[in-house]
Formats: structure tokens, sequence, C-alpha cells
């Protein structure tokens, strides 16, 4: 798999394009290596994906249960892996395959979103959740 300064187009890198005096805080969303997953790529430990994100000069990830993988009923470890990457987890994307609309998934997806944000809560304050 590329580099992740490789994945991110130059004008969204930090640094990319001169602002001027405004400073504006553009942070990565990991799709991309659930997309490849999906199509059959291997999917990199989520601490790889961050580090490669982090070495991008991003200082923040928005991110999905695909590839938080494993460690989605770690908290600790996602946290440990975050302070060593020096990046922060800006949101944790909820997507049902329901897309949220299928009444009989109803409880099921809520019940998902539940289990994410104790996931959340248990990272510590300011996390976000991204229903999606």
């Amino acid at each position: 798999m590329r580099a992740a300064s490789t994945m991110i187009p130059a004008i969204l890198r930090p640094g990319g394009r001169s602002l001027g005096a405004t400073r504006l805080a553009v942070r990565f969303q990991s799709y991309a290596w659930q997309a490849r997953h999906e199509r059959g790529d291997p999917l990199p430990p989520f601490e790889r994906v961050i580090e490669q994100v982090a070495s991008a000069g991003y200082d923040g990830v928005e991110t999905s249960t695909t590839v938080v993988g494993a460690l989605i009923d770690r908290p600790d470890a996602v946290r440990v892996a975050l302070e060593a990457a020096g990046i922060r987890l800006v949101a944790l994307a909820c997507s049902p395959r329901s897309g949220w609309t299928d009444p009989p998934s109803r409880e099921a997806d809520l019940a998902t979103a539940d289990r994410l944000i104790a996931f959340l809560r248990a990272l510590g304050p300011g996390q976000r959740l991204a229903a999606v």
C-alpha cells in the first residue's frame, strides 16, 4: 500500500496550500483504507494507518469501526496508539448496513451506537460519534 502522503492530494496536505493568515485545520478521513479493503486489499493494522496519517502531517483523523478493527473493544489500546502517533481521534463513524433507515434493524443499530458511545467515553472527553 502506498504511504498516506502519496494517497492524499497535495492541496489537502497540511502546508499544501497557503491561506495567508488564515489557519485551516485539515483532518484526514481514513475511508481510503476501508474502500481498498472492501475491494479485497488487506487492511493494515489501525496503528499503521494512524502512523501514515500522522507522517503526512495531520494531527487528527476520523475513522471507522472497520479501520479500528480488532481494537474496537480495546479503547485503552486505541488511546495508546493515538498518543504514540501524536494524533487525535476527531470522530468515529458509525454506519450500519441498514443506513439507519430499516425499521426492523432499528434496535440493533441503536445497540451498536450505544456500544460505540461507550467505547468513545472510555477514550476520554471530547470524542465524537459520526452517524453516517
